[in-house]
């Protein structure tokens, strides 16, 4: 059995800040608040309602990944929802996107 890391409610700037501003090099626009996983995660089914499962997403600009990620569903991510930053690996079904 995998353990995850527990989640951090941080904002953009303590999180990049945190990742020597690898988040503001990676994304352009504005992010109030980042949910950070310090390490790999590996999680089971889709990735939002896994990430949901763990930690709410609620006013969740950015989803960010300090390590690997293995998702076995899909990863689908739309204008409307959360952005993605792995500073790993990433690994799943199927990785789906757009606006």
């Amino acid at each position: 059995m995998t353990t995850n890391p527990a989640p951090e409610r941080l904002s953009f700037k303590e999180a990049d800040t945190r990742l020597v501003q690898a988040l503001s090099a990676s994304f352009e626009g504005n992010y109030d608040n980042v949910l950070l996983f310090d390490g790999d995660l590996v999680l089971e089914g889709g990735f939002l309602d896994a990430v949901a499962g763990i930690g709410s997403l609620d006013d969740v600009g950015l989803v960010v990944i300090t390590g690997d990620l293995t998702v076995s569903g899909p990863i689908a991510l739309y204008g409307s929802l959360p952005g993605l930053y792995v500073g790993g690996t990433t690994r799943a079904e199927t990785l789906e996107g757009g606006d």
